[in-house]
């Protein structure tokens, strides 16, 4: 096994193998976009991931086939600190080849990281594969954040007993502000204990302005 950096000769193996993952995840969570079960649109993703400011990707190799990959950022700011990122489409893995090159993976990425005084480090790791967060959790990370998806379609086909008083509609521009009045409805409450989570003063407009972008 030989880990390398992340070349583009290696996009179209990695865009398979982000493809693959993508089918697994939807069978868990078929609200997934489907798009990324096409190596095209999986590649565009990695390409993304490259592109990002401070990003850096490595490639595990048998016998020259790639079997895996990672990539990830760094991110400097008042908010997460000096933190080092693998995003949603920064982690895919052949399972015949085994997840254990996840781990050798990272610890080539994380190294990295360490140089640049990056110590606070995350990932973005979908829940359909319990190899995957195994192989992360033995390496001492742990569970900040679970994200879910609610497919609205679903929902509006069902017969909801909305009360006289509350009107149930699709969100439109208009509603920007209103979305922005509720932006501190998450964090007011993480940063109070056992979560202790961080809102610099200066970051709550930024935050109001955010949402009112949704």
């Amino acid at each position: 096994m030989k880990i390398a950096s992340f070349q583009d000769e290696y996009l179209e193996a990695a865009g398979e193998l982000l493809a693959r993952r993508h089918q697994r995840d939807r069978t868990m969570s078929p609200e997934l976009s489907a798009r990324f079960e096409k190596p095209e649109a999986a590649m565009a993703a990695i390409r993304a991931a490259l592109a990002r400011k401070n990003a850096a990707g490595f490639a595990a190799l048998d016998d020259g086939r790639l079997v895996a990959y990672l990539i990830g950022d760094m991110v400097i700011n008042d908010v997460w600190g000096r933190s080092g990122w693998v995003r949603a489409a920064g982690c895919a893995y052949d399972p015949d080849a085994g997840v254990e090159n996840i781990r050798d993976l990272y610890a080539v990425l994380g190294a990295r990281w360490l140089e640049f005084g990056i110590f606070s480090h995350f990932a973005l790791i979908p829940v359909s594969d319990p190899a995957l967060i195994g192989a992360w959790f033995s390496l001492s990370f742990g569970v900040e954040q679970i994200h879910a998806l609610q497919d609205l379609e679903q929902i509006g086909r069902r017969r909801l007993a909305i009360p006289p008083d509350i009107e149930l509609r699709q969100a439109s521009p208009a509603d920007g502000p209103h979305l922005a009045q509720m932006s501190d409805v998450i964090w007011s409450t993480q940063v109070k204990a056992p979560v202790w989570a961080v809102m610099m003063p200066e970051a709550v407009a930024g935050t109001a302005e955010g949402w009112a972008e949704l």
